[in-house]
C-alpha cells in the first residue's frame, strides 16, 4: 500500500487495525500507506481524526447477515436432526433444563488454555442441571480431534451430555440459554445474536502483562468494548476458573431483569452495525474509481 500511495496511486483499505484495544500508533501507519480507510465500529472514525485519513464507518458485515434473537427451538431441532434423537428430547423441562454454549477458541493453544477449564465447570453445572446440555462447535477438523481427546480425558460427570459439533457456532449459540466464550469475534456473534454470555481468556502471564502495558480500554470483549461498559462479565487469567465461571453463569441467569436489559444492549448493538456493509463499502469504492 505504501509503494501505490509513493506512485501516486489511491487506495482504499477496508478493516483497520484494532488501535482502539492496544499499540493506538498503528493509526500513523495507516495514515502513510492509504488514503481512504472503510471501518467496522462507528467509533473509530475520531480515532483517526487526528491523523488527517479519511475515514468511513461502513458497518459490520456480521450485523447484516445475522438475525437478531432468532428461533431458539428451530435451532435446537436443526442440531437435534444433525446430531442426536436425544437433543429432540431436551427442550425446555420443568425442572429449569438449561442448554450452554462452550467456546473455548479457534486456535489450538486457546483450545489448551481453555477447553479444560469450561469442561470443568460444564461437569459442576451438570451436576446442578440434571438435564443440561452443553455443546461445544469446532472451528476445524485438527480442533474438533483436539476437544475429543480432552473429553475423553477430562470429563467423568456428563460426557453423554456434551455435543461436539462441527462448525455451525451460530446455531449452536442460537440454540443456548447462555455462552461461555474466550474472548474474539464469537463474542461479538453471540452479541448479535442476542444471547447472555460470559467472557473469559487465559494467555501465558509474560504475555498478558505485556498485553496489559499497551491495553487502552478496561475491557477485552467487544460487547463491553462497543458498550463501553461491563455489561457481560470477563474472567481474565486466574479469574478464569471454572467456579467462577459457574457462579458468574449463575449469577446471570438468576438476575431477568439485568438479562433484559442485556438484551437491549445487545439489540442497539445490531442495530447500529446493520448498515448493509458490502452496500456502503462498494458506493465508497465506486465513487473513488470515477474520482479526478
Amino acid at each position: 500500500a505504501l509503494e501505490l500511495k509513493r506512485k501516486a496511486i489511491r487506495s482504499i483499505h477496508l478493516v483497520g487495525p484494532s488501535i482502539w484495544a492496544w499499540r493506538p500508533e498503528r493509526k500513523w501507519a495507516m495514515a502513510r500507506c492509504v488514503d481512504h480507510l472503510l471501518l467496522l465500529f462507528p467509533f473509530e472514525s475520531e480515532l483517526y481524526r487526528e491523523t488527517g485519513l479519511q475515514t468511513s464507518f461502513v458497518g459490520h458485515p456480521m450485523a447484516d447477515q445475522i438475525r437478531f434473537n432468532p428461533d431458539r427451538l428451530a435451532a435446537r431441532l436443526k442440531l437435534a436432526l444433525q446430531l442426536s434423537p436425544e437433543l429432540r428430547e431436551a427442550g425446555p423441562r420443568p425442572d429449569g433444563s438449561r442448554w450452554f454454549c462452550l467456546l473455548p477458541g479457534s486456535r489450538s493453544d486457546e483450545i489448551h488454555q481453555h477447553a479444560a477449564l469450561m469442561l470443568d465447570a460444564a461437569q459442576q453445572l451438570a451436576i446442578r442441571y440434571r438435564h443440561a446440555i452443553f455443546l461445544l462447535p469446532a472451528a476445524s477438523a485438527s480442533i474438533h480431534a483436539q476437544l475429543e481427546a480432552i473429553i475423553r480425558s477430562q470429563v467423568r460427570v456428563c460426557a453423554q451430555r456434551i455435543f461436539l459439533v462441527r462448525g455451525d457456532a451460530r446455531t449452536c449459540m442460537a440454540a443456548s440459554d447462555q455462552v461461555l466464550a474466550a474472548s474474539g469475534t464469537v463474542c461479538l456473534e453471540a452479541a448479535l445474536i442476542g444471547r447472555p454470555m460470559v467472557i473469559i481468556y487465559r494467555m501465558p502471564e509474560l504475555s498478558y502483562r505485556w498485553m496489559r502495558r499497551l491495553q487502552l480500554q478496561p475491557w477485552i470483549g467487544l460487547p463491553n468494548i462497543l458498550a463501553q461498559s461491563f455489561v457481560v462479565p470477563e474472567l481474565i487469567q486466574s479469574q478464569a476458573n471454572p467456579a467462577a465461571m459457574v457462579r458468574a453463569l449463575e449469577l446471570q441467569w438468576e438476575d431477568e431483569a439485568a438479562r433484559g436489559r442485556l438484551e437491549g444492549v445487545f439489540r442497539a448493538i445490531h442495530d447500529s452495525l446493520r448498515c448493509d456493509c458490502a452496500s456502503r463499502a462498494a458506493s465508497i469504492i465506486e465513487s473513488e474509481l470515477y474520482r479526478r
